[in-house]
């Protein structure tokens, strides 16, 4: 999964992080490509949990964190509750 991620994003000249989740939001691994934002960290592990805890894929979950963010940053405790140590790539 994370080579999926890691090669679709490269032909778009796009730097970002591909976070994969067990059914439960549990980090199971962890890519951040070079020159992505630290930011995105977070936001990718958040996105994976939401989308893991809620049974949605995360283009459904952007739509409402755009149209009501205060849902999508509650969150993000949560999520950074769940990265286990060592848990890189």
């Amino acid at each position: 999964m994370i080579d999926r991620g890691v090669s679709t994003a490269r032909p778009l000249r796009q730097a970002g992080v591909t976070v994969v989740v067990d059914a439960g939001g549990t980090m199971v691994s962890i890519s951040r490509m070079d020159d992505s934002p630290v930011a995105s960290i977070h936001v990718s592990r958040a996105k994976a949990y939401l989308a893991a805890v809620q049974g949605r894929p995360t283009a459904a979950l952007a739509a409402n964190a755009r149209e009501r963010p205060e849902i999508f940053s509650a969150f993000r405790p949560a999520a950074a509750a769940t990265s286990p140590a060592g848990c890189s790539r």
